[in-house]
């Protein structure tokens, strides 16, 4: 990316391996998207990817950003740090 300041963020969720029934196709469409977002003439953004499991074919790319999240999706009663995490984010809704 040129100089250009960043204007705004585009934030791509990315399903965890074991919630997947094709990892390799899922990673395969992640990378078209990524391709895809690229492509836009307006560059100012910034695109952050979350995950759980690293996707399988990765891209490099300045814009890119691969951010991952400690824990995939659980139920709430089986986050085995809540009382720890609801401390930290002083709300037990942000946990939620």
């Amino acid at each position: 990316m040129n100089s250009t300041m960043i204007k705004f963020a585009i934030i791509i969720p990315f399903r965890p391996k074991a919630e997947s029934v094709n990892w390799e196709n899922e990673s395969r469409l992640l990378r078209q998207t990524l391709t895809s977002v690229l492509q836009q003439t307006y560059s100012a953004f910034k695109i952050f990817v979350l995950y759980t499991d690293m996707p399988a074919d990765v891209m490099v790319h300045q814009q890119v950003a691969y951010v991952e999240l400690p824990y995939g999706h659980q139920a709430y009663d089986e986050i085995p740090i809540k009382e720890e995490l609801r401390i930290r984010f002083k709300s037990e809704k942000m946990v939620v």
